[in-house]
């Protein structure tokens, strides 16, 4: 089976969880005997338009897609691709790649899959939709487009349930939930003393990046070291965190890190906190709860951290001091979590246990069979009746 991932910027150059996510993914599929081919839609003048990285297939597109034009040039140029390679699927969870995804479809009878990588709720459906056309009208016609393309994939996945029942709820479409996946790490044999407080994202306003520095300032008092990691901006409320940063004495801000630096600080860490409004589903908490790291979260996603103890889901900075220093206070305790996040996360995100639940989708939709020895055979039971309730795949 030949499978096309489509992204909006390099899977191998960016580090944005999306990337992740498709890069884990076409590794998998490779390591399954599958042919994966890449297409990205970013312009890298000094990049060449085709070569193979990592055994895949990459082209990249040639022109810049900015304009309204460009976006059809853009599709024009996947039509292309998937006309001389033709490939078996369609993939994507960049959301700016469903209006190219739907066109291409359409003119190659190539069946595509989406998969929703943020939180849904009703603003993203609604009005708000509008709110950056005077920045950029064609990026609105594109968005606005590509909310009415998810009813033509022929499968819809999320990364969650939650998500999954508000697509239902908000628009009738059914989906299916394969949760984000990654490698499973040895177990760390010990974490850092004095005990090590991370938090680790994309330092912009939906992230919230105040509340960990508020946490530290209230926490001066404690043992604890805290560490931020990510990149900032240069807006006048980024020279505003950056000097709050500077100011707190038990707060080191370390700048952007790589993947492997960020595996190793949760490897260290005994806490890892997160202060998002809303998340798709944290890759850091994943990435965390496979090296015995609890989560301290103002975002609990399908219940996942509160139903299995592996953490503190709060709503406030008040709550999330209290419940820090409650596990400051019972390191028993915080290990006992952290070894089951990492038993969870085995579970539920190792690519041994979601890889599988793709090439399910991919075969069903491309009208082929699992093989019965298989690991994906009998997940869906080959049954095209869609998920319902609270089941995940």
């Amino acid at each position: 089976m030949k499978i096309l991932i489509v992204s909006g910027s390099s899977v191998f150059d960016n580090l944005g969880g999306s990337e992740m996510q498709m890069r884990t993914l076409g590794g998998y599929l490779l390591g399954q005997g599958h042919e994966v081919v890449y297409y990205f839609q970013e312009l890298i003048p000094e990049k060449p338009s085709r070569e193979i990285q990592e055994g895949a297939t990459v082209y990249r597109n040639k022109r810049p897609h900015g304009k309204i034009l460009g976006l059809i040039r853009d599709a024009n140029r996947l039509k292309e691709i998937v006309q001389k390679g033709a490939p078996d699927v369609l993939y994507a969870r960049c959301f700016r790649s469903v209006f190219v995804l739907d066109r291409v479809s359409r003119k190659t009878g190539v069946p595509f899959v989406y998969q929703v990588p943020f939180a849904l709720d009703s603003s993203f459906f609604g009005l708000a939709q509008l709110k950056h056309i005077r920045k950029s009208l064609p990026l609105t016609f594109y968005g606005f487009f590509s909310r009415r393309a998810l009813k033509d994939a022929a499968q819809l996945l999320t990364i969650s349930q939650d998500d999954a029942d508000a697509l239902m709820e908000l628009r009738g479409l059914d989906a299916r939930t394969i949760y984000n996946m990654h490698p499973v790490p040895d177990a760390p044999t010990k974490k850092a003393a004095p005990p090590l407080v991370v938090w680790i994202n994309n330092i912009k306003s939906i992230k919230r990046p105040e509340l960990f520095v508020d946490l530290a300032s209230r926490c001066h008092d404690t043992r604890a070291r805290f560490i931020m990691s990510g990149r900032t901006g240069n807006g006048r409320a980024d020279q505003m965190l950056r000097r709050r940063m500077e100011a707190s004495a038990n707060l080191d801000y370390i700048g952007p890190t790589t993947l492997d630096e960020a595996n190793a600080l949760l490897a260290e860490a005994t806490v890892n906190v997160v202060t998002s409004k809303s998340e798709g589903f944290g890759n850091g908490n994943i990435q965390g709860w496979l090296r015995e790291t609890p989560t301290i979260t103002t975002v609990d996603k399908d219940q996942v951290i509160t139903r299995n103890k592996i953490g503190f889901h709060v709503s406030s900075v008040e709550e999330m001091e209290e419940k820090l220093q409650f596990l400051l206070d019972h390191p028993d305790e915080c290990a006992a979590m952290g070894r089951r996040a990492r038993e969870y996360a085995i579970e539920n995100h190792s690519i041994e246990s979601q890889g599988p639940k793709y090439l399910e989708v991919f075969h069903h939709v491309s009208g082929g069979e699992v093989e019965s020895d298989s690991p994906a055979s009998g997940l869906l039971g080959g049954c095209p009746v869609p998920m319902k309730g609270r089941e995940v795949l």
